[in-house]
């Protein structure tokens, strides 16, 4: 029974260091990933860099739209004057469309009226 008993115990003193051995390994492996990532983190901005950058942002956008807002009657102002003046150039290109209108239904009856004429030349003008 001493025999078995030394023999289990022989058994669990293996198995004790191979466990032993392979958490060795693992703190080694830890140790090298932990290593790895602070490495790669140290570039990163802190949290109250990030938060700081965030409550800018926010106050910005806020102030943007509180001038924005108070902008807003200037703008409907504008615009009714921009609306007034785009009509009276409308009415104002509708008037001379109707004259140029005339003008070329004139000028087309004068040189009808000079097509239907005897094409007798000019008498010569003298120069006094």
């Amino acid at each position: 029974m001493e025999a078995r008993l030394e023999r289990t115990e022989a058994r669990v003193e293996k198995t004790l260091a191979e466990v032993k051995s392979e958490f060795s390994g693992m703190r080694a492996d830890l140790a090298l990933f932990r290593e790895q990532t602070s490495s790669q983190l140290s570039h990163v901005p802190s949290k109250s860099f990030l938060v700081g950058t965030a409550i800018g942002i926010v106050a910005a956008v806020l102030a943007a739209l509180g001038i924005g807002a108070a902008m807003f009657g200037n703008g409907i102002m504008v615009t009714t004057a921009s609306v007034d003046r785009a009509n009276q150039a409308l009415t104002l290109a509708e008037e001379n469309a109707t004259q140029i209108q005339e003008l070329t239904r004139g000028l087309q009856a004068l040189l009808d009226k000079q097509a239907g004429s005897t094409t007798e030349p000019a008498p010569p003008t003298t120069g006094n």
